[in-house]
Formats: C-alpha cells, sequence, structure tokens
C-alpha cells in the first residue's frame, strides 16, 4: 500500500498542481492527516502488562544500546548512515526544484519523475524480497550506496535538455533504495539479540532523523548559492565517500 501510494500521490499532486493554487492544497493535506487521526480514535490497542516490568531508564537505555553496537562492531556503520541520511535526504525536496526550475519542465514532468522513483523503488523491493540468501550484506549496502551516488552525480551533470536521462536516473536511484535501507535493517537484525535489538535500531533511526533537519537547512542554503545542479554533483561525491566507508566497515566487521 506504501508502493502505491508513492506511485499515485505525485500524479494526484501533478493534477491538483493544475487547476488549485498551493494554499488550496496544502488544505487539503490538513484534511487529510484530520481524517487519519479521527480513523485513529476508533482502533482499539490492547494495554499488555507484563510481569516485574521495571520502569524504564531512558540514559540507562541509551548507554545499553551504544554498548551493544559498539560490542558487535557496527558504531562505524551507524555512524556511516547518519552521514548518508545527511546528504541523501534533503535530495527529495530538490527533485521537484530540478524538474520545475533546471530542466524547466511543469508539475506533470515533476510528477513522471516521483512516479518512476517510486516504480523503481517497487521493482528493487520485489528483487529484493526474492532473494533467499544475501552474503556480505554490508558490501551490497555500499553498493547500493554507490549506485544512488551516481544517480545523484550523473544527474547534476546533466545538460538543461537532458530531462529523459534524469527521469531514468530517478527510476534507477528508486531501484537501488530498498537494497540500502532494506539491508541495513537486516544487519542490525541478524548481529543484535532480541532484548537488544529496539535499543539499538532507536539509537541508530534517531541519529538518522537528528541529522535529516540539518540536512535540510544546509542544502536549501547551498543550492542557492552554488546552484540546483551542482549540488546535485556535490551529493553524489559525498555519496560515493560514504560507499567507501560502508566497504571498510564491511572488512572490519568480517575480523
Amino acid at each position: 500500500s506504501v508502493m502505491f501510494s508513492l506511485i499515485l500521490s505525485p500524479a494526484i499532486a501533478a493534477a491538483l498542481f493544475a487547476v488549485w493554487e498551493l494554499p488550496y492544497i496544502i488544505l487539503l493535506d490538513c484534511f487529510g492527516t484530520l481524517f487519519a487521526v479521527i480513523c485513529l480514535t476508533f482502533v482499539s490497542i490492547p494495554n499488555v502488562k507484563y510481569e516485574n516490568q521495571n520502569t524504564p531508564n531512558f540514559l540507562q537505555e541509551f548507554s545499553d544500546g551504544l554498548d551493544v553496537i559498539k560490542t558487535n562492531k557496527l558504531f562505524s556503520f551507524m555512524v556511516t548512515g547518519g552521514l548518508f541520511s545527511l546528504v541523501y535526504m534533503p535530495i527529495f525536496v530538490l527533485y521537484p526544484m530540478m524538474t520545475l526550475n533546471y530542466f524547466n519542465k511543469t508539475q506533470w514532468e515533476a510528477g513522471i519523475v516521483e512516479i518512476l522513483f517510486a516504480i523503481g523503488m517497487l521493482i528493487g523491493a520485489f528483487i529484493l524480497s526474492r532473494i533467499k540468501t544475501i552474503h556480505n550484506k554490508i558490501d551490497w549496502i555500499g553498493i547500493a550506496n554507490f549506485i544512488m551516488a551516481l544517480c545523484l552525480l550523473f544527474s547534476g551533470l546533466l545538460p538543461a535538455n537532458g530531462f529523459i536521462l534524469f527521469a531514468v536516473l530517478s527510476a534507477i536511484l528508486g531501484f537501488a533504495s530498498p537494497f540500502y535501507q532494506g539491508l541495513q535493517a537486516i544487519v542490525f537484525q541478524e548481529r543484535i539479540t532480541n532484548e537488544y535489538l529496539g535499543r539499538a535500531m532507536s539509537l541508530s533511526g534517531a541519529l538518522m532523523v537528528i541529522g535529516t533537519p540539518i540536512g535540510f537547512a544546509f542544502s536549501g542554503i547551498a543550492a542557492d548559492i552554488i546552484g540546483l545542479n551542482r549540488y546535485f554533483i556535490f551529493s553524489g561525491v559525498l555519496l560515493i565517500v560514504t560507499s567507501l566507508i560502508y566497504f571498510a566497515n564491511a572488512k572490519y566487521i568480517s575480523k
């Protein structure tokens, strides 16, 4: 359902842009959120009681999660994921701007790019789900990271009349995404016991979330200063660096 939402929402958004002004579209989003909240009020969530349940201590759980990550040699792996998120997440905001401002296309073309990304992600997720065994998962994460880096780099190098290639690169970027995100979660699941898995995953997720707003703020300023296409080049180069760090992590963890 999430994948179909990613495919349909850009097309619907493009259609709304053609007939409505932006404030009304944002208002529609508010109504959608309100509808979702109302639906949740009718959902019954059972309150499970555990025997001998201790009062949670945030600092202690944070420390335990950090210790288990270090013990399993995943600290550098986690930090690299945070660096990746810092560079990669702002790209989603800049993608429509590339279509509209750099390639001088309309909202329809911007929607098409988003749809192709979602279709590529759907195909990648399907193929990943059909693979029974994947050895050297961190190497594969590095490869997916490297492919995504090249997509951004080549997107920035395209001339203003290269929109079709930009759309193709968007589909390839979407195809590689599940191999990065899906395998990253599996690495934690395989190396950390269930007792500490939630703490480790929460710590890793928090690191990525914290870096995201910083990346958004920096990307907007940088794109204004050096230009959208040059920022894509800059992001691609930085992600090549993170892919090399992943390959180094694979050798370190395998020891």
